[in-house]
């Protein structure tokens, strides 16, 4: 199974292959792995926008998508990012595409080159990423390099009217940037434990996974565990896992994320 989390500015009804599936903040952790068009229409009705692509939902994989819908396409924009698996589980790569194209892109605030963009070997936690181009808004994101995937980012630059705010860069990335939480070293098992089954925390490319009070999509997050992890395993209900974390804290995590070992 694929995740799918989409974002958007004005809040807007999310259409897969043009079956209606909700509003945006929209989350989906039990898609169908595949090809999608996605689509996205505009709740307000004086802007009437839409916006439409084309992605792919790989397994046990987190896609991110972020749109702020402009009156039009030039005016409009956001970003897609994902992951892919690497044939060496010992790499981790960033590849980034935008449109236009030829965009500077800055890397941990540094000059990296121009889009398209990729670089293999990058170092594995948290990077920041700015994408600028003369004449359009920059998007700003912090991403996850992840051991064994190349991270995917595909960015839209919205044109820049004359007389606005060049401050107001475009800030969707908040889906991404906001709670991050970077790769940490595995935590110690407790020995009262080892002789029971455990999960361990697969990876995902925002770098974290949520622990929820209940099974299921619509209950609150409690915490956020980062892939790599190992935790006690509790119990299982309908492709939600529960589990010992924080000491003696309990709550559930999706199915499709971990690992149950023995």
């Amino acid at each position: 199974m694929g995740a799918l989390q989409v974002t958007s500015v004005p809040r807007s009804t999310v259409y897969l292959d043009d079956k209606e599936m909700g509003k945006t903040p929209y989350s989906n952790e039990q898609l169908p792995a595949g090809d999608y068009t996605l689509r996205l229409t505009s709740d307000l009705t004086p802007l009437n926008a839409s916006w439409q692509t084309n992605i792919k939902l790989s397994p046990r994989v987190l896609t991110v998508v972020s749109r702020d819908l402009g009156p039009t396409d030039i005016l409009s924009s956001g970003h897609i990012v994902s992951l892919e698996p690497l044939a060496d589980g010992r790499k981790s790569e960033i590849n980034i595409i935008s449109t236009p194209t030829g965009a500077q892109v800055n890397l941990d605030n540094n000059q990296a080159g121009v889009t398209p963009y990729s670089l293999t070997n990058i170092k594995q936690g948290e990077h920041s990423v700015e994408i600028s181009l003369p004449g359009y808004k920059n998007d700003n994101l912090k991403v996850q390099a992840i051991m064994g995937y190349r991270l995917l980012l595909n960015i839209s630059l919205g044109q820049e009217l004359p007389g606005s705010d060049t401050a107001n860069t475009a800030t969707q990335s908040a889906i991404i940037s906001k709670n991050t939480v970077s790769i940490t070293p595995t935590p110690v098992i407790d020995q009262s434990s080892v002789s029971k089954p455990r999960i361990k925390v697969l990876d995902t490319p925002t770098g974290w996974l949520n622990v929820r009070d209940n099974p299921g999509l619509s209950a609150s997050i409690s915490a956020k565990i980062n892939p790599g992890e190992y935790y006690p395993y509790i119990d299982e209900q309908n492709g939600w896992v529960k589990i010992k974390y924080d000491s003696q804290k309990e709550g559930w995590v999706s199915v499709q994320y971990v690992q149950k070992q023995l």
